[in-house]
Formats: structure tokens, sequence, C-alpha cells
């Protein structure tokens, strides 16, 4: 996994990516990032300039873009920097089917392929209703919309910059 440990997850039980009791890699990410947001986090940070599009790094703005080509909804970036020492950035994408959702994250790793960019570890590829993409930069996260309503990273993440992008 890239040389990072995440630990045992605070996340556990039901698997979302295959169905079995336990945790699945994508759980135990979350786990890590709750547990680390609940130490690190004391409010917003004053130093970190808004984000937008253009000031994304390529790969990233690149895989918003390729998430919306295959018809994802609430594409968001949030940006990690200062905040988070697992990664710089979250790309979260909503599928309305898990169908959509493996579309969506075999897009992404296919376009990204061909620019040279692969991920560290994937998981959920293979259907289901939450696909995980690290790119030790940047996790794309591709959820149906129960599982992203459950997680709420973009809420858990409050005080990260965003950026919205419509297709």
């Amino acid at each position: 996994m890239g040389g990072r440990n995440y630990g045992p997850g605070a996340a556990g039980g039901y698997s979302l990516l295959d169905g079995r009791r336990g945790r699945g890699h994508c759980e135990d990410v979350v786990g890590r990032i709750h547990q680390e947001n609940q130490v690190t986090q004391s409010g917003p940070s004053p130093a970190s300039p808004p984000a937008t599009a253009a000031s994304l790094p390529h790969p990233v703005r690149r895989a918003a873009e390729l998430a919306l080509e295959k018809k994802a909804t609430d594409v968001l970036v949030l940006d990690l920097r200062g905040i988070s020492s697992a990664t710089d950035f979250f790309v979260l994408a909503t599928g309305a089917s898990d169908t959509q959702i493996k579309a969506v994250a075999d897009h992404v790793v296919d376009e990204l392929k061909k620019e040279g960019v692969r991920p560290s570890h994937a998981e959920g590829l293979g259907g289901g209703q939450w696909a995980l993409l690290d790119y030790i930069d940047f996790v794309v996260h591709v959820f149906h919309p129960t599982s992203r309503g459950y997680y709420q990273l973009e809420l858990l993440w409050g005080d990260a910059p965003q950026v919205e992008f419509e297709g």
C-alpha cells in the first residue's frame, strides 16, 4: 500500500465492497481518516487559500473530469493539504448504481493510466457500493448515494477547501 499504514479502522462490521463481515480497505482508510481528523482538526485553517479547479494538480483535476465523463454526480474535490498526512486530496463522486460506480472507477483508472498515473491500490472495481482508487497523493472515492450519505466525507472534512465540478 505504498508504505502507508492505515492501521485498524474505526469502521467495522459489514463490508460495503464484498458483502462479508469484516472490514474492506475502504473502511480501513475511512476509519484511519476519521481517527486522524478527530485528533488533528482544531478549526478552520485561515492560511488555506481558496481552492479552484485551476489550482489543483493536473491528475486530481483530470480524475474529477473523467468521473463527469461517465455521468457521475456531485463531483467534489477536497483539498486536504495541511489538514491530513494520509493524502493531499479526496476526489468524491456519486454513481447511481453498482454498474455506474464500476464504470466511473474503471474510466478514471484507464484514462489516467494513459497519462502515466497509476493507482497504488484499487478496491471495489468488481462492483459494489463504493470504489476506492488510492493514488497516494490523492484518493478517488466513487460512492453509491447511500454510502456517500453514510460516510459524509465532505462533512467530516468540512474545514477542507472544496472544488465542485459540474458536467
